[in-house]
């Protein structure tokens, strides 16, 4: 929604809630001057790093979080979903 930016790279995914940043200042002057009062300003809410997979995309789900990930091959041959899937599907 307009509140909630899911950002993927790498094996990294973070939350964050978008938020309008309350203009001006202490004083009248600041209140005065203050430019853009509708600016937006971004809070990291959640944060969490993947060992396995690289992030290929992202989307909300409800309450949840779908990952499209990519699974490289360890260096043994074998992949960590099983040997019967080829990493590249």
């Amino acid at each position: 929604d307009e509140t909630l930016l899911v950002i993927g790279w790498g094996t990294s995914v973070k939350i964050a809630a978008i938020r309008s940043k309350p203009h001006g200042g202490t004083n009248v002057t600041d209140r005065k001057y203050a430019t853009h009062t509708g600016a937006k300003h971004v809070d990291i809410v959640a944060a969490f790093q993947t060992t396995t997979y690289f992030i290929s995309g992202l989307a909300p789900y409800g309450d949840s979080l779908i990952i499209l990930a990519y699974i490289p091959d360890r260096e043994d041959g074998e992949n960590e979903v099983g040997n019967t899937v080829s990493s590249r599907q």
